[in-house]
């Protein structure tokens, strides 16, 4: 599947980046990645979500109990667990924490007795572990089968979690404030020397007290490892005057985003980023930013980074209706609100190459391209496995 490619690549990539950079001066690729997302949506709702997600492979990074970790990745057919406090995790559901047990019907014969049938026999062996674990009181409550992708937008997730072909096992318990549960996530997860080092976690608590604000949890299993995300996000109203003059910052309320301390052992350009998507109603391009724009190369048709050291953004998308950019730290740990804020203007035409925020380097290195391309994977997990929005084409 997708995810198990995406997954194995990853751990490849990590073991690749071990034997290549062994010196810590050298760009370096750790397990633990935070990121700080922006989705800004005109067409829909008119709407930005803000989000912070860590991420890890490692169990020593987000402590999962061994048993329990075990137990979920030889669960034939199980896609992922999910806690989450999302608003309408699944439809009928509303002010409830849910448990999500996600499965996949494929080759379930019977009909929709049989799945249902399925869901209660793979949930039930494995709610009472999960609710010893994080300390969880969720009951079974119904199993749900996913016919479309409706919940995957509403629960910014993927295909790869929900969608059709996918079954949740559905448990549920009374919903408190998103900071108190992310106050005893957090506690319960990350180990003392990731809660001390401050960085986008920071941010994360501060927008646990944002009054729509939730929190996920997310495993999603494999046979030799599993990703671990925990993600905290809230949702804010944006008109056009927000969109064409955007200040990213200004979402999380802060006034600057700092790296996690964990990574001051070394140079790790990868593993704190910041991404921003925007969709419009109409054909805009980027007309100014406050920071400058990362040199870029052109390998097997995509385009990436060409100097990690180098702060600034670098853009998938800088023109159209829907803008995607990432921001790098480079050597830098970071960055204030002012070297955030881009401008947008009406696009009509395309932009001509000395127009273009795009500059291509020549002479790339081959090592430096194997470390610039896994820095794409790191981005691609997070983006298939917190955003449904992902560019098309």
């Amino acid at each position: 599947m997708q995810n198990s490619k995406l997954i194995l690549i990853l751990c490849f990539s990590v073991l690749l980046v071990n034997v290549l950079y062994a010196n810590a001066q050298e760009p370096q690729f750790a397990t633990f990645r935070e990121s700080a997302q922006v989705l800004v949506d005109q067409v829909k709702n008119q709407e930005a979500t803000a989000s912070i997600a860590l991420l890890t492979t490692s169990t020593q990074e987000m402590r999962v109990p061994a048993e329990l970790e075990q137990k979920i990745r030889s669960t034939d057919r199980l896609l992922a667990v999910i806690i989450t406090s999302e608003e309408n995790c699944i439809l009928g559901v509303e002010d409830e924490i849910c448990v999500l047990i996600n499965f996949s019907r494929e080759g379930i014969e019977g009909g929709i007795k049989a799945i249902q049938d399925k869901g209660r026999e793979i949930g039930d062996s494995l709610i009472d572990d999960i609710n010893d674990a994080f300390d969880l009181d969720a009951k079974r409550h119904s199993v749900y089968i996913h016919m479309e992708d409706t919940l995957n937008r509403a629960l910014d997730s993927s295909e790869i979690i929900f969608g059709r072909g996918v079954v949740s096992a559905v448990y549920t318990m009374p919903k408190g404030d998103t900071s108190t549960f992310y106050e005893k996530m957090t506690a319960m997860l990350l180990p003392k020397p990731i809660r001390d080092a401050g960085g986008f976690l920071e941010i994360g608590k501060k927008m646990s007290a944002e009054k729509n604000s939730a929190l996920s949890f997310t495993i999603i299993p494999q046979d030799g490892l599993s990703l671990y995300n925990l993600k905290v996000s809230a949702i804010f109203p944006v008109n056009e005057e927000s969109i064409r003059s955007l200040d990213p910052l200004e979402f999380f309320k802060t006034e600057k985003l700092e790296k996690s301390d964990y990574f001051s052992g070394g140079f790790y350009p990868v593993n704190s980023l910041f991404h921003f998507v925007i969709l419009t109603n109409e054909p805009l391009k980027v007309d100014t930013v406050n920071s400058d724009i990362v040199p870029i190369t052109k390998k097997g048709g995509e385009r990436i980074p060409s100097d990690l050291t180098k702060k600034g953004w670098f853009f998938d998308s800088d023109s159209g209706t829907i803008i995607e950019g990432k921001y790098l730290f480079g050597t830098d740990t970071v960055v204030n609100k002012n070297e955030l804020v881009i401008t947008l203007t009406s696009f009509e035409e395309p932009p001509s190459q000395e127009d273009s925020f795009i500059s291509i380097a020549a002479g790339i290195d081959e090592s430096l391209f194997i470390l610039i391309a896994i820095a794409v994977i790191s981005a691609v997990v997070v983006v298939y496995y917190l955003k449904g929005y992902r560019k098309k084409g």
